[in-house]
């Protein structure tokens, strides 16, 4: 096993709900982590049999007597009392209606984010975790990347002081295409600053230490998606924007969000700025450069190299075997390890509901100022 000398020896057993490419990704991973089978799967695919069926054998994590439905409601019935944990792995818009289900079985949790999509519905899930002694754990694989990792002990270390601003850029890819195409649609997803961003929200939330007060977006659907036609309707998902949140202790952040911008050395770039430094982490470069400034008195020419302070260069590479693993640089499988080993050891979950519903309530303020072109008060979603 891959899990550390402190982990108690069991073999936890999970059911996946919804496998598709998150679902997939999860599989594999767990294949990698070692004590965890998967005894179950649920998806409505027609030809979920013949997608998994053959994987039984190869795939180490998926148990022999593996058993597959096509509805979970059937899988819980049937299944919960062998059933240890398990991974929702669902479209958006059907994350409430599957932990209404899960959540009262009292089992073990990983909801993949974003956690619902609605406010009522966040809500909702919230009042019904309440007082569940399980882990739920929402899945944040962002936190999990090593060099974002790096970025964050940094910061919570003091290495740049008091930080005051965070900005984060994702240039990537447009969205993929998913079962059914539910992600082209807003009303499916949440909208792009929730179904995309919630991480980003979520890990300016985590680096700051403080409340979201406010979001001003300015964002658009601008290339992608706008020759697409499903059932004669035309993707409504935001494309490209510019995120501003300010936060209760004054610090702000930023997220520039590009979906046509593939052609980057980077996907993902944040910097974190404080009043003794600075720490910037990109991805897949997999560097964290650390900037340490020096006292130097202010006069009329710029400072010299030698009074600009000292950065600090630092690779955080993962290994090939788990990067392989699937499309998030390894995060998967750090942040399951994360989640079984607070199983194990009856700790709370890292990433709370709470956490979960603060995210997308940012990326809800979000798509809200869009629309309506002004700042949105958190407080609007009280």
């Amino acid at each position: 096993s891959t899990w550390g000398e402190h982990s108690v020896a069991m073999t936890i057993r999970v059911a996946v709900i919804g496998v598709g490419q998150m679902g997939s990704e999860h599989i594999r991973n767990l294949s990698i982590l070692g004590d965890v089978t998967v005894d179950a799967i649920a998806d409505p695919n027609p030809s979920i049999h013949e997608l998994v069926q053959p994987h039984v054998g190869t795939e180490p994590s998926l148990s022999t007597s593996l058993t597959i439905f096509s509805d979970y409601n059937e899988l819980i019935e049937k299944l919960v009392d062998t059933i240890d944990a398990f991974i929702i792995c669902t479209p958006n818009n059907t994350h409430a209606q599957v932990l209404r289900a899960v959540i009262p079985t009292g089992k073990h949790i990983l909801i993949e984010k974003p956690l619902c999509t609605t406010l009522e519905d966040l809500r909702e899930i919230e009042a019904l975790a309440a007082n569940s002694p399980a882990v739920i754990w929402v899945g944040m694989e962002y936190r999990y990347m090593k060099p974002i990792e790096r970025l964050i002990r940094e910061v919570d270390s003091g290495a740049i002081g008091s930080l005051k601003m965070l900005s984060i850029r994702e240039h990537r890819y447009p969205f993929l295409m998913k079962v059914g195409d539910w992600n082209r649609f807003s009303q499916n997803t949440g909208g792009t600053m929730v179904e995309k961003c919630c991480h980003f929200f979520d890990l300016m939330i985590r680096i700051i230490h403080s409340k979201p007060v406010s979001v001003y977006c300015n964002g658009a659907q601008d290339v992608n998606h706008l020759d697409e036609l499903y059932n004669g309707q035309r993707p409504d998902i935001v494309d490209n924007s510019f995120t501003i949140v300010q936060f209760e202790n004054g610090a702000r952040a930023m997220l520039d969000l590009c979906m046509f911008a593939e052609a980057s050395r980077n996907q993902e770039e944040i910097c974190a700025v404080g009043d003794a430094g600075k720490v910037e982490a990109t991805i897949p470069d997999s560097k964290v450069y650390i900037g340490r400034r020096k006292k130097f008195a202010i006069t009329n020419l710029p400072p010299s190299e030698s009074e600009r302070g000292v950065v600090e260069e630092v690779s955080e590479h993962v290994d090939h075997k788990i990067r392989a693993a699937g499309y998030h640089e390894g995060s998967v499988y750090f942040e399951q390890v994360k989640f079984f080993q607070a199983i194990k050891e009856n700790r709370k979950p890292e990433v709370t509901i709470s956490d979960g519903i603060l995210a997308v309530i940012v990326g809800l303020a979000a798509e809200r100022s869009i629309k309506e072109k002004r700042v949105v008060f958190m407080n609007e979603f009280e």
